[in-house]
């Protein structure tokens, strides 16, 4: 997402997230207001030289419009790792993930990093390479 406004005007609150908007008459409910919010942010894209991005559809596309749809937590993982350009910690993307868990596990995370990687080259033919230096990871793209 590149910019959000939110205005009152009169009766309405406008929403804008980059170039979409919306109205909502006033009163509103908190539901029909975060609806409205993913509504308008859906179609945010990010692209690649390979593929594109959509992290509101949990979804990756290639460049012939091959699709692949990512588990939440794939979604989740992805998104950590592409806003994280020097990399993140093992453990904290695992906080991040399993708020919940109490026990560290670096299997189970690893075994997150290796079935995300297959597919996406088996459902889109898109390589990406997570390199490990110091229990630090960082996304690689080819």
């Amino acid at each position: 997402i590149n910019s959000l406004e939110i205005k009152q005007e009169s009766d309405q609150l406008k929403v804008k997230i980059n170039k979409k908007t919306n109205s909502i008459s006033l009163p509103l409910s908190i539901d029909l207001f975060y609806s409205t919010l993913i509504d308008l942010a859906s179609d945010t894209k990010i692209d690649f030289q390979q593929f594109s991005f959509l992290p509101f559809q949990n979804l990756l596309k290639n460049k012939k419009q091959n699709q692949c749809f990512l588990s939440n937590i794939q979604n989740q993982i992805f998104s950590l790792l592409i806003t994280s350009p020097n990399g993140i910690s093992k453990s904290q993307l695992y906080k991040v993930v399993w708020p919940h868990n109490k026990d560290y596990s670096v299997n189970k995370l690893d075994t997150h990093l290796t079935n995300f990687k297959k597919k996406l080259k088996t459902e889109i033919d898109v390589d990406i390479q997570i390199k490990s230096i110091d229990k630090n990871i960082t996304l690689i793209i080819d």
